[in-house]
């Protein structure tokens, strides 16, 4: 178990064979600025969506679902070990099946980083871990848009992070759940490069209107770029 420096007062435990956060988790976090209440995480591996929720005071109690417990262990230690134990909640369970795990329509907002590769498709990993955290061997994106349409109180905002290469079946499956695409953003690694990431808001049953942000650019050069620095910034990661 590695512990790594997360914030300026916060750290999260690692382990080399679990699945490691990367920077779509920090501009997830920094896009779901507007999440209230009583939120979910689905597919919260090592817990670092919570960790980098846990400092915003619009939100009132953080819950992470996942299945697999070897990333639970290093995300309950992280959560106990930052005072978190009154704010973030944890739960071992299939998010197919999440009518096990809460009531329906009982959560303000819903969050995920899920994989972005069909199984068979793509990327291959040689452990189960990575398999999981990056291919859909133990769900599906339509499963997990089912998920958040259970969850999800009317007008409640559903955030995630995906491939854009995909996104018209993400915006056809939200559309199909009544989970309007209110707003995007799509991410590019520097400028004159396509985008690998697109950031999505939508809402449920909140209407057909959809607005698209500003491109944002990761590097400038050899490093950060000033927007991506102001990011980590504003999330106290810097």
């Amino acid at each position: 178990m590695e512990k790594d420096k997360l914030t300026e007062k916060l750290f999260i435990y690692q382990g080399k064979n679990t699945f490691r956060y990367g920077i779509d988790a920090v501009l997830l976090a920094h896009f779901a600025g507007g999440l209230k209440g009583r939120v979910v995480d689905l597919g919260t591996g090592t817990g670092i969506l919570p960790l980098l929720l846990s400092t915003s005071r619009s939100i009132s109690e953080i819950h992470g679902v996942e299945l697999q417990v070897e990333a639970l262990t290093y995300a309950r230690a992280s959560i106990r070990d930052n005072g978190l134990e009154d704010r973030i909640y944890l739960h071992q369970g299939d998010l197919m099946e999440i009518h096990h795990l809460f009531e329906r329509e009982t959560m303000d907002g819903v969050i995920s980083n899920p994989p972005y590769f069909r199984k068979g498709h793509g990327l291959i990993c040689d452990d189960l871990p990575r398999a999981l955290a990056r291919i859909e061997v133990a769900m599906s994106l339509e499963g997990l848009i089912q998920a958040a349409d259970y969850l999800l109180r009317p007008k409640a905002p559903l955030y995630m992070i995906y491939r854009p290469r995909r996104l018209p079946e993400l915006l056809s499956l939200l559309v199909k759940h009544k989970l309007e695409p209110k707003r995007l953003r799509f991410v590019h690694p520097r400028k004159g490069k396509d985008a690998n990431l697109v950031l999505v808001e939508a809402r449920k049953a909140g209407g057909a209107h959809c607005h698209i942000e500003p491109p944002l650019f990761v590097y400038e050069e050899d490093d950060y770029t000033e927007e991506i620095l102001s990011i980590y910034k504003e999330l106290s990661m810097r």
